[in-house]
């Protein structure tokens, strides 16, 4: 980990940050680093800056498809670290997993017909199925001794009264941050095959775990009818390439998807997202394994803090993720009046839990993908504001 810098901070004035952007102006004029959205405030790896000087330096950016070069990078990452094989022609490109959602939402579902979810859950999965004129059905996870749990029961109720055709899993789950186990994935894909039931698999999270994280395509015959949604952006902190990798092993699923695809012109890689994905595919998983260090010990600090001064804001241990899901409920505050502490008392930007719908209420999400110092400090100011109402 010392050949990896993750401790200094680096300014993101002026380069578009949505997460700076659309911060408090208040708070970001102190040079508080907001909480919000899930990118990482870390450079890249050494590698990735070098194929993107390279790719710089060759001076034409021309309109770049999935080549051999990249499929085989891809490919071979997935077996590397996941034990997943799929196929060559399984792949397609996407400029997002948000986009891959709903094109598969519109491929596989016709407006009017439900779809099913699970939260509290990644708000665009809600977006998603309501903006493309379907209606959202939700099978709420469970929380039990402060771990979530998939409700089995509830979906196979679910299932029983009503015809449903597809549903978006979110495995690692954001905001919670579960790894979901071989026998809660088994139990689900039974379920699935039980009533036909096609599953687009958000696994944009699938490298950045803390416990061994297992891709639905590899339980039992799930690759017959399972979308998994991959990509570069979360676990090299890429987002703004604009790049993801979706693996459709069901020959009439892939030629649906693909078409939806191919209709709204979404078919080509980003110039730059393919010498970055070759790179980061193939020479750094050095750099991952110094990441996931930093962020477990970003996590431990939290934990720690929590428990010795703040045990009335209750956590969830994450599993995957660089999120931080927190209960603050035994503050006795609206999710109205939360928000407004969080900003005016403890100076802090982060993602009300409300945002990602049921289960949410009295609950915040935390992104800890930052230098330490900041994260620290973020703390302290929370533990000083909250001390403050007593």
């Amino acid at each position: 980990m010392d050949n990896f810098d993750f401790d200094t901070r680096i300014s993101r004035a002026n380069t578009g940050s949505i997460k700076y952007n659309t911060a408090t102006k208040r708070l970001a004029d102190k040079g508080y680093t907001p909480l919000t959205v899930a990118d990482m405030e870390f450079s890249v790896a050494p590698a990735i800056k070098k194929a993107l000087y390279d790719a710089v330096e060759h001076g034409i950016y021309g309109y770049t498809m999935p080549d051999d070069a990249y499929i085989d990078a891809v490919l071979s990452f997935m077996q590397r670290h996941h034990d997943y094989s799929p196929s060559k022609d399984s792949l397609l490109i996407t400029s997002g997993v948000v986009p891959a959602l709903g094109m598969a939402v519109r491929a596989f579902t016709n407006e009017g017909e439900p779809v099913l979810f699970q939260p509290p859950v990644y708000t665009p999965f809600i977006n998603t199925i309501k903006g493309n004129g379907r209606i959202p059905v939700e099978n709420p996870l469970i929380k039990r001794n402060g771990k979530y749990e998939m409700d089995f029961e509830g979906l196979e109720s679910i299932l029983k009264n009503q015809k449903i055709k597809l549903m978006i899993l979110c495995s690692p789950h954001n905001p919670v941050g579960r790894v979901w186990s071989v026998e809660e994935l088994t139990t689900l894909a039974e379920i699935a095959e039980k009533y036909d039931l096609i599953i687009v698999s958000d696994e944009i999270h699938a490298d950045i775990t803390y416990k061994k994280h297992t891709v639905l395509a590899n339980i039992g015959d799930m690759r017959e009818r399972v979308i998994t949604c991959m990509a570069i952006s979360k676990t090299f902190n890429m987002a703004g390439l604009m790049c993801s990798n979706i693996f459709v092993e069901n020959k009439q699923l892939y030629n649906q998807l693909r078409k939806r695809i191919i209709k709204e012109g979404n078919s080509t890689i980003p110039y730059f997202a393919r010498a970055a994905s070759i790179a980061a595919y193939t020479e750094c998983d050095e750099w991952l394994c110094a990441l996931l260090d930093y962020l477990k010990a970003n996590f431990k600090m939290c934990y720690d803090f929590f428990d010795a001064h703040l045990p009335q804001v209750q956590y969830t241990v994450a599993e995957g993720t660089y999120l931080l899901w927190l209960d603050f409920s035994k503050l006795n505050m609206s999710d109205s009046e939360l928000e407004s502490f969080l900003v005016d008392k403890a100076e802090i930007d982060a993602i009300p839990g409300i945002t990602f719908g049921t289960g949410g209420e009295g609950h915040v999400r935390f992104n800890v993908a930052l230098p330490k110092a900041e994260l620290s400090a973020a703390l302290e100011r929370l533990s000083k504001a909250i001390v403050s109402i007593r």
